[in-house]
């Protein structure tokens, strides 16, 4: 498997909504993989990425941690920056979470 700098990711805070909230059942933990309602569009990017717990083993609803964020198809997330909300679903209508990028990553750049 690649290492993160070769991949690219967002670093992000990551709170789950708690289950009375409407949030999940259960924890979720490294190689989780959500849907995330993409900002920034006239209509939103309903785009998938694999998540790594920074932080923590698990994630309980109503907990928060850094996460990674791992883009399926980094190209949809180019206009997504330090400082934007990011709504996390299963599916498209049951959202489970809300993150805050910190940082985005590149992936790195092969030698020529």
């Amino acid at each position: 498997m690649k290492n993160p700098e070769e991949l690219g990711y967002l670093e992000a805070r990551l709170e789950l909504l708690a289950t009375a909230r409407g949030g999940r059942l259960s924890p979720i933990r490294s190689g989780y993989m959500p849907n995330w309602w993409l900002p920034g569009t006239v209509e939103p990017i309903l785009a998938s990425a694999a998540l790594e717990l920074v932080d923590h083993e698990e994630l309980s609803p109503g907990a928060s941690g850094v996460v990674r964020i791992y883009p399926f198809v980094p190209e949809i997330w180019s206009e997504i920056g330090a400082g934007m909300d990011l709504k996390m679903t299963e599916g498209p209508r049951w959202t489970v979470g809300h993150a805050t990028v910190v940082r985005v990553v590149p992936a790195a750049t092969p030698a020529r």
